[in-house]
């Protein structure tokens, strides 16, 4: 009897250190994701401020043409924003988004939430706990993914082995990571259950999870509030 129940707390330290490894390694992929978001805004606001100050001289020049007011050599630039800036089209893709609150498609058609948003124990050791910028989906092998709502394609980039979708939807973002493959590229406009890829299956645990954020901005938002429930 002693010598089984030694067995046991052998197997469930050892399952702890499992635990643990793929605890740190979600994290570590989970803040390589947050940097390559933050490197799309930005470079999305550069983006904005270089064509905002492109079109300033422009019209400078337009004016010093037709005789107007002359370009001094001190000519102030554009002031540069430091936050995305909507257009009206985005502005109205922005509140349609808003406006379908809790009634968008799942990302995937199949599977339920293994990890919730936020921070929350773990539902095996109490001791440790998760700290998730979205929700981990379970599904099934090969499963495809699928766009929540319509939006412009604002990143597609590799986060360790795996690949994250990145779509704008105004001021809104979702994120859809840990996919093995990507159907679609940075720049494309596309549709409410638009197919954008498949989830990838870890070799280790033969888990098949999509981690799934939705964001305003930078902040993280709780998907499950703006899903239909199952």
């Amino acid at each position: 009897m002693k010598i089984q129940k030694n067995e046991m707390i052998v197997e469930l330290k050892s399952k702890e250190q499992d635990l643990k490894k793929q605890k740190r390694q979600k994290e570590a992929s989970l803040a390589q994701l947050n940097e390559k978001i933050t490197q799309i805004i930005q470079e999305e606001i550069r983006k904005q401020n270089e064509k905002r100050e492109k079109e300033r001289k422009e019209k400078k020049k337009k004016e010093k043409s037709k005789g107007g007011k002359t370009i001094a050599a001190n000519d102030a630039p554009a002031k540069a924003s430091t936050t995305y800036e909507l257009t009206p089209e985005e502005q109205t893709l922005s509140n349609s988004f808003v406006g379908n609150k809790g009634k968008l498609p799942w990302p995937s058609e199949t599977g339920s939430v293994n990890s919730a948003w936020g921070r929350h124990k773990h539902p095996v050791f109490e001791e440790l706990w998760v700290d998730n910028t979205g929700i981990d989906i379970g599904t099934n092998r090969g499963a495809s993914v699928r766009a929540v709502f319509e939006g412009k394609v604002t990143g597609v980039v590799h986060i360790m082995g795996t690949i994250a979708v990145i779509i704008r939807h105004g001021e809104y973002l979702t994120v859809y990571a840990n996919l093995a493959s990507a159907s679609v590229k940075v720049g494309q406009t596309v549709k409410t259950k638009q197919l954008i890829g498949n989830v990838a299956t870890n070799d280790n645990d033969g888990k098949t999870e999509l981690h799934f954020e939705v964001r305003k901005g930078s902040t993280t938002l709780n998907p499950e509030s703006w899903i239909k429930s199952r």
